[in-house]
């Protein structure tokens, strides 16, 4: 009888109700869709640069973070196979050999970050294949490098053409020689157009680390079970005299901009809060208002006052709920559009991404926990606001209510 009577309630002045479920519908539309483009964005992100070169975790041997040279090379004939084999979220673990040299060619010089990889181990993971602009992923047993856009713009160099390497070697050898391009890599991200790739028994050669390694990238089946995974991987890892860091202890920086940014997205979130609970409370008073003659006379007739105060606050409830669905109805299409076309930024906008190292592409992120959350976070502020009525109702004399 509470759910039905406040039902009838509702659509008694339809306008103000319209009015009212507009308002949060068009609250939680602005809300859920910018929030998902926000996350979104901040996914595609961290997956872009983590993927583009670090990986989510990474095993060095202990004191390689604080002092990232060749010498801190360390030995992998066992760890990796231990790791696959012992932890279920770990399905691979690619070596990697990475220092620095000095490119040069026709006159002009660069510096370079050099990778030393197994290009067919990591191309499922860098998608070195989808980044390929000029050129081709060198043959396995090659003596030919991947160079960045970067380093082809400075230096103005193509394909097949021979560049320099001048670098240090493992306990001070000597490091240099001539190699061919094979291809050129784009990458999403400004910050990773000055790295040159070699295979990984070439770089071993090269810097004179022969089954070594600076760099262990684990492959993870479950990104989201990161610090699970890494707290297991450091009971096997400190044993063995490894140290294991994860995507934000390695770039911090990312994750303190992403921090900063979503503040900002947070303040548009509360204004709209706001509008929402003015909304309401208006739709509340205005209520009580219309209806305070009707409250004394039932009453005074003996309708009971917990009913009525149930009826009120279910009816706010109803409004409120309906709104919030709506929204959400609202969002998901356009945020299942996005996810699978994002917005890609041109421009000034753009430039100013690139110059934080950001690629200019915003997406939507469908993870049902952003609309939960906002619908949570509305209907929160409902039950707060109900408070007037329930304390309205229970305050209301017969008598003076009816001479209103």
């Amino acid at each position: 009888m509470i759910f039905k009577l406040a039902w009838r309630n509702i659509w008694r002045n339809k306008r103000r109700s319209f009015i009212t479920i507009s308002s949060i519908m068009f609250a939680v539309f602005f809300a859920v869709t910018m929030r998902s483009l926000q996350l979104g964005t901040y996914d595609h992100l961290i997956d872009s640069v983590v993927n583009s070169y670090s990986g989510y975790l990474e095993i060095h041997k202990s004191g390689y973070s604080d002092d990232p040279i060749l010498d801190n090379s360390m030995m992998v004939d066992s760890i990796p196979a231990i790791l696959v084999n012992q932890i279920s979220n770990v399905k691979g673990a690619n070596s990697r050999v990475e220092s620095f040299a000095l490119a040069a060619t026709r006159g002009k010089t660069k510096g370079a970050f050099i990778i030393g990889l197994d290009f067919q181990k990591e191309d499922a993971m860098l998608k070195l294949s989808d980044k390929l602009i000029e050129g081709k992923i060198p043959d396995v047993g090659s003596q030919e490098l991947l160079i960045s856009s970067g380093i082809a713009k400075n230096l103005a160099i193509k394909t097949n053409d021979t560049l320099v390497l001048l670098s240090q070697g493992y306990h001070g050898m000597s490091a240099n020689g001539k190699f061919v391009i094979s291809g050129i890599l784009k990458f999403p991200s400004p910050q990773f157009n000055t790295m040159i790739f070699m295979p990984l028994t070439m770089a071993q050669d090269f810097f004179s680390t022969p089954n070594m390694a600076t760099t262990l990238v684990l492959q993870l089946n479950d990104n989201n079970d990161l610090s699970g995974t890494k707290e297991e991987i450091k009971k096997i890892a400190t044993e063995n005299n490894y140290e294991v860091k994860d995507w934000l202890e390695m770039m911090p920086e990312l994750e303190q901009t992403i921090k900063f940014d979503s503040a900002g997205g947070m303040i548009m979130v509360v204004i709209l809060y706001m509008v929402i609970t003015f909304g309401i409370f208006s739709t509340i008073l205005m209520m009580l208002n219309e209806r305070e003659y009707e409250f004394g006379v039932l009453l005074s007739i003996g309708f009971n006052r917990t009913k009525m105060i149930l009826t009120t606050v279910l009816e706010t409830f109803i409004l409120t709920l309906i709104g919030v669905m709506a929204g959400i109805g609202l969002t998901r299409p356009l945020v299942i559009y996005y996810f699978n076309n994002p917005i890609v930024l041109t421009g000034e906008g753009a430039e100013a991404l690139e110059n934080f190292g950001w690629e200019p592409v915003m997406a939507a992120s469908l993870d049902w926990d952003i609309p939960i959350t906002h619908a949570i976070v509305v209907l929160s502020i409902t039950t707060i606001l109900s408070f007037y009525s329930i304390v309205n109702i229970k305050n209301l004399t017969p008598v003076k209510a009816m001479r209103k």
